[in-house]
C-alpha cells in the first residue's frame, strides 16, 4: 500500500517539477531581455509594481482559493457548481469593489519612486484577476489534473512574456510593462472562466452556506498572507527608501535568479497538499508514520538541493544578467537558503489548514512580519542590500520554527520517530 502511495506522490511531484521548471524558465527568459531593454530605474519601478500586486492579492481575493484546497476533501458531499459559482462571485465582486475604491485615490499619489496613482490602480486590477486565476489553477490541482494545471499556468507565463516584451519594445518604460502584464492576466482570466464554464461549474450566484464557510476559512488567512508577504517583499520598499530605486532593480534581479531553487518547493507543495489530505482522512497510525518519514526525507533533500544550487548559482547569474547586476551576486546565497526554509515550511503548514485553524497562521505571520521589518530597518542602512538578504533568511527560519511548533500541537503526528 505504501509503495503505491509513494509512487502516486512521486509521479505527481515529477510532473509538477517539470511544469514548474518550464513555468520558471519563461520569466527567466524575460529577465535578461528586460535588463537590456529598460534602465535599472525603470526595472526597479516595475519590480515595485509586482511587489504591490503580490501584497494586494490576498487582500483583494480574500485568499478564497485556499478554502477550495481544504473543502474539496470534505467527507460530506457538496455541489461543486454551487461552490465554484459562489467563489467566483466573491472574487469578481471583491475586484470591482476594490477597483472602485482605488479610483478615488488622489491623483498626486506617489509614495514610492515611479508608483503613481494609475500604476496602483492597475495593480488592483491585476491582483483581482490573479485571484480568479488562482481559483482555476487550484481546482485543477485538487482534482489531480497536473497536466491541465500545467497547461493553464504555463500559458499565463507565455502570454505575459510575449505581451511584456512587446510593450517594452514599443516604449521601454515601467508603465508599458505594467500594461503588458494587465493584458495577459485579462486574457488568462477569460480563459479560466471558459474552462469552468465547459466543466459546467461556473455561474454568478452565491449560496449562503458556502459563502459563510468559505469566508470563515479564508478571512483569518488574510492577515497571515499579508504579513507573510510583507516580510517577503518589505525589503524592496525599504531598499527604495534607504538606498534608492536602482538598488531595488539590482536586488530584484538577483532574487529572481536565486528563486530558481524555489521550483522544487512549489512542485513538491503542489503534489503534497492533495496527497497529504487524502491520507490524513484515513486516520491510520501507520500511514501517519509513513507521512512523517517522507516529510523528513523531503526537508533533507531541500537542504542538499540548496547547497548544490549555491555552487552553480554564479554561473547561471552571469549567463543571464549584465555586469552591473553580477556585482551583487553575493546577496543571493542567504536568499537561496531562505527559499530552502520556505520549502521546509510547506511541509508542515498544511496540517494547520487541514484542521481549519487558520487564525494561528495569522498570529505567527504578523509576528514574523514585524521581526522582518525591524531587521530590514536596522540592517539595510548599515550593510546595504546584503542586510536585506539576511533579514529574509532569518525571517523564514523563524516562521518555519513557529509553524512546525504550532502544527505539531494542533494536529498530533509522530514527529518523534521511534
Amino acid at each position: 500500500i505504501f509503495l503505491s502511495q509513494i509512487k502516486s506522490f512521486l509521479q505527481d511531484s515529477l510532473i509538477y517539477t517539470f511544469i514548474n521548471l518550464l513555468n520558471k524558465l519563461i520569466p527567466f527568459i524575460l529577465l535578461p531581455i528586460l535588463v537590456r531593454i529598460v534602465s535599472v530605474e525603470q526595472y526597479g519601478v516595475y519590480s515595485l509594481f509586482i511587489t504591490i500586486e503580490t501584497v494586494l492579492v490576498p487582500l483583494i481575493s480574500f485568499n478564497i482559493h485556499g478554502a477550495l484546497t481544504r473543502h474539496y476533501y470534505l467527507d460530506e458531499k457538496f455541489s461543486l457548481k454551487d461552490y465554484i459559482s459562489t467563489m467566483s462571485s466573491i472574487s469578481i465582486t471583491a475586484t470591482v469593489f476594490f477597483f472602485s475604491i482605488s479610483i478615488l485615490l488622489p491623483y498626486n499619489f506617489n509614495y514610492f519612486s515611479g508608483i503613481t496613482k494609475i500604476i496602483l490602480v492597475l495593480s488592483v486590477l491585476t491582483s483581482g484577476l490573479s485571484g480568479l486565476i488562482n481559483i482555476v489553477s487550484t481546482l485543477l490541482r485538487v482534482k489531480r489534473k497536473p497536466w491541465q494545471f500545467g497547461g493553464y499556468i504555463v500559458t499565463l507565463s507565455i502570454v505575459t512574456l510575449l505581451f511584456t516584451i512587446f510593450m517594452a519594445l514599443l516604449n521601454p518604460q515601467a508603465f508599458n510593462l505594467v500594461l503588458g502584464r494587465l493584458m495577459s492576466f485579462l486574457i488568462i482570466s477569460i480563459l479560466g472562466i471558459i474552462i469552468l464554464y465547459r466543466m459546467d461549474i461556473f455561474n454568478l450566484y452565491i449560496k449562503k452556506k458556502w459563502l459563510v464557510r468559505i469566508l470563515k476559512f479564508s478571512l483569518p488567512t488574510i492577515p497571515y498572507s499579508f504579513s507573510a508577504l510583507v516580510f517577503v517583499f518589505a525589503d524592496r520598499f525599504m531598499i527604495e527608501y534607504f538606498l534608492g530605486i536602482s538598488h531595488v532593480g539590482y536586488y530584484s534581479a538577483i532574487v529572481q535568479v536565486a528563486s530558481m531553487i524555489s521550483v522544487l518547493a512549489m512542485s513538491y507543495n503542489a503534489a503534497w497538499v492533495p496527497w497529504l489530505f487524502e491520507n490524513l482522512k484515513k486516520k491510520d497510525k501507520s500511514v501517519d508514520l509513513f507521512i512523517i518519514k517522507i516529510s523528513y526525507y523531503i526537508m533533507f533533500s531541500f537542504l542538499v538541493a540548496g547547497s548544490i544550487f549555491c555552487l552553480i548559482f554564479p554561473i547561471i547569474a552571469k549567463l543571464v544578467l549584465v555586469k552591473d547586476y553580477v556585482d551583487y551576486l553575493y546577496i543571493g546565497y542567504p536568499i537561496i537558503f531562505g527559499f530552502v526554509l520556505q520549502g521546509c515550511y510547506f511541509v508542515v503548514a498544511p496540517y494547520i489548514f487541514y484542521v481549519e485553524k487558520t487564525s494561528y497562521l495569522a498570529y505567527s505571520g504578523i509576528f514574523v512580519a514585524i521581526i522582518n521589518i525591524l531587521l530590514n530597518y536596522f540592517l539595510i542602512p548599515r550593510y546595504g542590500i546584503v542586510g536585506s538578504s539576511y533579514s529574509t533568511l532569518v525571517s523564514w527560519l523563524i516562521l518555519f520554527i513557529l509553524t512546525i511548533s504550532i502544527s505539531s500541537k494542533i494536529y498530533i503526528m509522530p514527529w518523534r520517530l521511534k
